[in-house]
C-alpha cells in the first residue's frame, strides 16, 4: 500500500470516529437546559391536563425541567405559529390538536395556517377524547337510535359545536354525513358552557368529550347517549359506541407533542423515548382512568400516517360541506 492510500485511510477512520463520538456526545448531553412546552389552550382544560401529565413522567426520564406555557387562543394554532419559528434544537415543544389543526390547514375562511407534514416534527400522538352526543335528562330517548329517528322528524334542531375551525364542529359534520340527518350548529365559546345550556333547556344536543360530561351527568342534568370511540371506555363502561347503534363513526379530538421542522433525529429518538415512557407509566395510566380521557399513543412514524390519513378524511368532509379552501 503507498503512503499517500495508507494516509487517506488513516484520516477517514479518524474522521469517521470524530463523527460517531460527536454523534454519541450530543445524544448524551441533551437535553442540558430546561425545555419550553407551548400548549395552545387555556391552564385547567383538556389538552393543558393532558400536556402536563405526559411532561411530568417525561422530566423524569430526561432528568430535566419541562416549563408549559400556556398560550390560548385560534384552537391551538397561536402556540403552534410561536414554536414553529424557534430554533429546532429541541428545547421549544407544543401539543397540537390534530383535527383543528387540519381544519384549519383547509378551511377557506381561515387564511392564517401550517402545513403539520412540513412545518413539524412530530414526535407522537398521546390522547384522543372520543366525540360523544349529549341531551337533557328528560330527552324521551335513550339511545342514538332514538335521537337519530328524532331528529329525522325534527329537521333543524339546535346542537352545540365549538364553531367551523373546531374539531367539534366537524364531528356533528360527519354525524350528518353517515346518519343523513340535519342539525343547525351553536357556537357557545366552549363545552362547559354549551352543556350547561343544554341542561337548561336552550339545544337539543351538544357534543361533549365523556369526561367533560361527567360532572352534569352525575348531577342527573343530562345523560350521554353514545361516544364515537371504537370500543366502550373502561371509566364510562354505561355509555355504548356509535357502532354499536350500527353507526360506522369512529371520530374526537386527538392530541400530539410537536418540535419545529428539522429536529435532529438523535434528539427526536430521545424525546420520543421520554414520551412513550411516560404514556406507558403508572402514573399517566391512573390519570387517565380516574379523569376519564382516552389513552391513544403512536410514536413519531406511525403519528405522520395516522395525521395524513385524517387529514383526508377531513378534506372530504370540507369538500361536501364547500368550505374546502382552493390549492
Amino acid at each position: 500500500m503507498n503512503s499517500l492510500r495508507k494516509l487517506a485511510l488513516i484520516v477517514s477512520a479518524a474522521l469517521l470516529w470524530a463523527g460517531l463520538s460527536a454523534t454519541a456526545s450530543f445524544a448524551q448531553d441533551y437535553p442540558s437546559k430546561r425545555i419550553e412546552w407551548l400548549v395552545g389552550f387555556s391552564a385547567g382544560g383538556g389538552t393543558d391536563l393532558v400536556s402536563r401529565k405526559i411532561a411530568l413522567g417525561m422530566e423524569e426520564q430526561l432528568d430535566q425541567t419541562i416549563n408549559i406555557i400556556n398560550k390560548p387562543g385560534a384552537g391551538g394554532l397561536i402556540a403552534l405559529q410561536e414554536m414553529i419559528v424557534e430554533s429546532a434544537d429541541g428545547y421549544t415543544l407544543a401539543t397540537f390538536v390534530s383535527n383543528n389543526m387540519l381544519i384549519q390547514r383547509h378551511f377557506k375562511e381561515i387564511v392564517s395556517y401550517i402545513e403539520p407534514l412540513q412545518d413539524l416534527t412530530i414526535i407522537g400522538m398521546v390522547n384522543a377524547d372520543y366525540w360523544g352526543i349529549a341531551v337533557p335528562a328528560g330527552a324521551p330517548y335513550d339511545d342514538i337510535k332514538g335521537f337519530i329517528a328524532h331528529l329525522k322528524k325534527n329537521p333543524g334542531a339546535k346542537v352545540s359545536d365549538g364553531g367551523p375551525g373546531s374539531a367539534y364542529h366537524w364531528g356533528w359534520r360527519s354525524f350528518m354525513d353517515v346518519t343523513g340527518v340535519d342539525v343547525q350548529t351553536i357556537t357557545y365559546g366552549g363545552t362547559s358552557k354549551a352543556l350547561k345550556a343544554l341542561a337548561g333547556g336552550e339545544l337539543t344536543a351538544s357534543s361533549t368529550a365523556l369526561a367533560e360530561a361527567a360532572p352534569l351527568v352525575e348531577a342527573g342534568l343530562i345523560k350521554v347517549l353514545g361516544v364515537a370511540a371504537p370500543e366502550r371506555y373502561a371509566s364510562f363502561p354505561e355509555v355504548p359506541t356509535f357502532k354499536e347503534a350500527g353507526i360506522d363513526m369512529v371520530y374526537g379530538p386527538t392530541r400530539g407533542i410537536a418540535a419545529p421542522a428539522g429536529l435532529p433525529k438523535e434528539k427526536l429518538d430521545i424525546l420520543a423515548e421520554a414520551v412513550k415512557a411516560s404514556f406507558h407509566s403508572a402514573a399517566y395510566q391512573e390519570f387517565l382512568a380516574s379523569s376519564g380521557y382516552s389513552g391513544f399513543y403512536l410514536p413519531p412514524e406511525e403519528a405522520n400516517e395516522f395525521v395524513a390519513t385524517q387529514e383526508q378524511s377531513l378534506k372530504m368532509l370540507m369538500k361536501k360541506a364547500g368550505v374546502l379552501r382552493q390549492e
